[in-house]
């Protein structure tokens, strides 16, 4: 990998790692710490700054500025300070540092050099990916590993140029903007790690109110529920899980998120290009079952019921056994809608009516963040992939897999106007055949 990563542009600010009182005390024996705020410290391997030179100082705001964006963007706060630790060679990069808890742990020789026309693109990439991992880590453990995180990384590949961009245009600065760019380009017909299941993320981040609002607000709807996905009792990957989360984002969307996700192949019975993935196909009635499940918790517990059994249900992943039945008007939380011919709380895409405007949305979580998933992010320290199977810093990060299938996708393209362009890009993709997942 070292001969992979060219030093083809050196950054102007450097610091060196030879003062042994810049040691902290949470770096290992064999790491210097050469920064630390409030928010970070970065840890960086000796051997990389004696094989690459002083380390760049570009990275120490910038690990800071990602920490502060993702806590507005997701609203979900942080915990601690966040240790980049910059390894020894690996060729990839995973959630949790080794030396120090709650952070990231990156390939040093990734932090040197450009590429996708940006100065320092994979150190860039890397640290923010694993940061995106740990905190939706902090919301629930166990993501979906064939299209959210771990064996496909589909949703931190889209975050990451989305919140380059916003970082980039923020600060005023170009060349984060053009990793962003780099970074989004890279699985878009064309690019050199093509993959719909990243588009699909952008496509669902461009429903109208969606984008960083959306996604903060299905955070919100699985803290407050008390939901980790690993405590539904299935595997990692399987279609109930699957159905959950497609659930909660369409309730972030309020309607269904499930046409374009399958339009990408996503819990439409193809396989997901991972050994020993079974393939599957999710149920609409299920997911709507699940969503209406939450909404009748919900008003339930405002209206004054006790919904204790009810949320233990759905949280055990026995959404069928939920026997709250929350009414229409006040309580009936703003994501949801009114079934009037039952006067039930509902999944907003089958309701009569939206939601009583004086129901507000579903209460804050500080009272249920118990059933969230910890600061080791998805997978604890092994993260997405792990030091050997994370994403590659050497040559383009196949984080998110590849899988050469065709077929039809459920169309409802009444409901979803954007699913017709997601399944054009899936025939273009599919064109350009499958890229090696690193």
């Amino acid at each position: 990998m070292n001969q992979r990563i060219k030093q083809a542009a050196i950054l102007t600010a450097f610091v060196g790692v030879a003062a042994p009182s810049a040691q902290a005390y949470a770096c290992s024996a064999t790491e210097t710490q050469v920064y630390s705020s409030a928010t970070t410290a970065w840890c960086v391997e000796n051997s990389i700054v004696a094989t690459y030179g002083a380390f760049p100082t570009a990275y120490f705001v910038y690990g800071d500025n990602v920490i502060g964006e993702l806590v507005s963007l997701f609203d979900v706060p942080a915990q601690g300070v966040y240790t980049f630790e910059v390894s020894v060679p690996t060729g990839g990069a995973h959630t949790g540092s080794e030396c120090c808890g709650t952070g990231v742990t990156v390939t040093g020789d990734a932090f040197y050099g450009s590429a996708y026309g940006a100065t320092g693109f994979w150190g860039y990439l890397l640290s923010l990916h694993e940061t995106i991992n740990d905190f939706t880590g902090q919301v629930s453990s166990g993501w979906p590993t064939d299209f959210w995180a771990d064996h496909i990384s589909a949703f931190p590949n889209s975050m990451d140029w989305h919140v380059m961009e916003t970082l980039g245009a923020k600060d005023n600065d170009a060349n984060l903007q053009a990793a962003g760019v780099g970074q989004k380009a890279r699985f878009y017909p064309g690019g050199d790690s093509v993959d719909a299941r990243v588009p699909m993320f952008d496509s669902i981040f461009a429903l109208p109110n969606y984008g960083f609002t959306g996604l903060s607000r299905v955070f919100g709807f699985v803290k407050h529920d008390g939901l980790s996905w690993d405590n539904l009792g299935v595997p990692n990957p399987d279609v109930k899980r699957t159905e959950y989360v497609m659930a909660y984002l369409s309730l972030g969307a309020g309607t269904p998120v499930t046409p374009i996700m399958q339009a990408a192949h996503v819990g439409d019975g193809t396989p997901d290009g991972v050994a020993g993935d079974a393939p599957y196909t999710v149920s609409e009635g299920n997911i709507d079952a699940i969503a209406t499940a939450h909404c009748a918790i919900a008003a339930a517990g405002s209206q004054g019921i006790d919904v204790t059994s009810s949320r233990a249900a759905l949280t055990s992943g026995n959404y069928a056994g939920v026997t709250a039945a929350g009414t229409c008007g006040a309580g009936c939380p703003s994501e949801c809608g009114c079934k009037a011919t039952t006067n039930r709380c509902v999944a907003p895409w089958l309701s009569d009516t939206v939601a009583d405007a004086g129901g507000g949305g579903t209460p804050a979580a500080s009272s249920s963040a118990a059933g969230s998933g910890g600061a080791g992010g998805n997978g604890g320290a092994a993260g997405s992939g792990g030091s050997a199977g994370g994403s590659s810093a050497g040559t383009p990060a196949k984080g998110s897999g590849c899988t050469c299938r065709a077929g039809g996708a459920d169309s409802e393209d009444a409901r979803v106007p954007a699913l017709g362009a997601l399944v054009a890009f899936v025939a273009l993709a599919l064109s350009r055949g499958c890229a090696r997942r690193r």
